[in-house]
């Protein structure tokens, strides 16, 4: 082969690579397109229920703070908090043992409630001892408030609690929960009354 032939004959071959190297290049670096998001539209029902839900939370948040804050400091403590949670155990026992019996729980509950007295002594005796100590009564209240506390600082500011959101109804005293039944002092356990609880 004289030597133009191969000097085309190598740039036919070094060409053909170039493009098929830049053809593949181009197509692996090439972004691939994105339809765009579709978002489903809102009437005016979903909106007003998000504003009432909204209101809702913020009034219960008012609330709260009137509550457990009265000095207006701008948080919730664990010690007003557990203030609360220990006035409603005091109210519970009526023989003032320092202890919670089934016989008070039922009458606190209502008579006519006795599955529900079973279900909150299985649920907060855990020793078994047919006894509910204030230290028991107290346990789920303080992993109640742990759940709204995110910084774990023994302290619930209005910006905690607005992002608890659902999860602030935990807190609220069980007349606030709107599952107090008002008139004959019986209330309701916040879950459902299983075993599997």
């Amino acid at each position: 082969m004289t030597m133009p032939i191969k000097f085309i004959a190598s740039t036919v071959v070094a060409a053909c690579l170039i493009g098929s190297a830049g053809f593949a290049i181009a197509q692996t670096a090439a972004p691939t397109p994105t339809a765009p998001a579709v978002t489903a539209p809102v009437d005016g029902h979903q909106m007003h229920q998000r504003g009432d839900m909204r209101a809702m939370h913020e009034q219960m948040i008012d609330k709260l703070f009137a509550r457990l804050d009265p000095q207006k400091t701008g948080v919730i403590t664990i010690d007003a908090y557990l203030k609360q949670v220990d006035a409603r155990f005091d109210k519970i026992d009526t023989k003032k043992q320092g202890f919670i019996d089934h016989d008070e729980l039922l009458a606190h509950v209502g008579t006519a409630k006795a599955q529900m007295a079973d279900w909150i002594m299985k649920r907060l005796d855990t020793k078994g001892d047919g006894k509910i100590t204030k230290d028991e009564f107290e346990k789920p209240a303080r992993k109640r408030f742990a759940i709204v506390d995110l910084n774990d600082d023994g302290k619930i500011t209005r910006e905690e609690a607005e992002l608890a959101g659902p999860m602030l109804r935990l807190l609220a005293p069980h007349e606030m929960r709107g599952d107090h039944a008002r008139g004959n002092g019986e209330w309701k356990p916040h879950h459902k009354m299983n075993d599997q609880q």
